[in-house]
């Protein structure tokens, strides 16, 4: 039933059909996967308030928040981009960082792009640090290596990103591309403010081997964030070889057909962090 109303695109009626009441699930979708189909359904509508009172029903219903949940949470916290859905995503995180659990790479940069648009730099590089994205970390074409160089390059330590990207041109051996073309072009704009002249000069000769090299992904960061997901972001999770990531036996992501995007947030609360991530906000 879930299913064929996902395929009409019936989320209204879907979400009437789902919650029996304001705090009741139907007992026929308590699943992970219904849970998972209807977020989707509200995601794609733009009903992220609706997204987020499912995120808060998982543990009711079913026994925990998996990662596809939480993706969709997060991405409805980046598309509402206001200070109150920073101030959810931080307590989200910090909650979720005591459960060992994984996520994608792209949901480290939503979360990432998110205190980038809220002018929060400071609390980047502690989000990237965070426990639940240390096989993101891991993988060769983190997008956190793209949100690192950006972060310097608007905190203005030109220097620091042009050593990222020097050592970038050296060590990848990789054939696909990775740097996204905005932040190249965030680093070439910066760059040429130096008086340094032999500054400039260097920053333009890395920028060059770059784009030589094929490595540009010719699109903005803000398009890659709302493509799909495929199913092989999740795998890189089942596959990586880390002790945290405890929450994939069988290969539990492989079913994933109906995860699109990356999405919404989790708390009505607005009690702060337990740690220091909203100490001064």
């Amino acid at each position: 039933m879930l299913l064929m109303l996902y395929y009409l695109k019936r989320a209204d009626v879907a979400f009437k059909w789902f919650l029996e009441n304001k705090n009741t699930v139907n007992p026929v979708c308590r699943s992970r996967r219904c849970f998972l189909i209807m977020m989707d359904m509200l995601h794609d509508k733009g009903r992220h308030k609706d997204v987020i009172t499912l995120i808060n029903l998982c543990e009711k219903f079913i026994d925990r928040k998996y990662p596809e949940h939480l993706c969709l949470v997060i991405s409805s916290f980046y598309k509402m981009n206001s200070k109150k859905s920073f101030k959810q995503m931080l307590y989200l995180l910090n909650e979720q960082s005591k459960d060992p659990l994984q996520l994608t790479d792209r949901c480290a940069m939503l979360c990432c792009m998110l205190a980038y648009k809220q002018g929060k730099m400071d609390l980047i590089e502690e989000i990237m640090q965070l426990p639940i994205f240390v096989v993101a970390r891991k993988q060769p074409t983190s997008l956190m290596f793209n949100m690192k160089v950006l972060c310097y390059i608007k905190t203005g330590k030109i220097k620091l990103a042009a050593e990222i990207l020097k050592d970038f041109t050296c060590s990848y051996n990789d054939s696909y591309p990775i740097i996204f073309d905005e932040v190249l072009l965030n680093f070439e704009s910066e760059a040429r403010k130096y008086d340094d002249s032999l500054m400039v000069e260097r920053c333009m000769m890395i920028s060059n081997t770059l784009r030589v090299s094929r490595l540009v992904v010719p699109m903005s960061l803000e398009e890659f964030l709302v493509t799909e997901i495929k199913n092989e972001e999740f795998n890189k999770l089942t596959t990586a070889k880390n002790p945290l990531n405890i929450h994939n036996k069988e290969n539990r992501y492989r079913d994933l057909e109906i995860v699109k995007y990356v999405g919404d947030h989790k708390t009505e609360k607005n009690k702060d962090l337990d740690g220091d991530m909203l100490e001064n906000y």
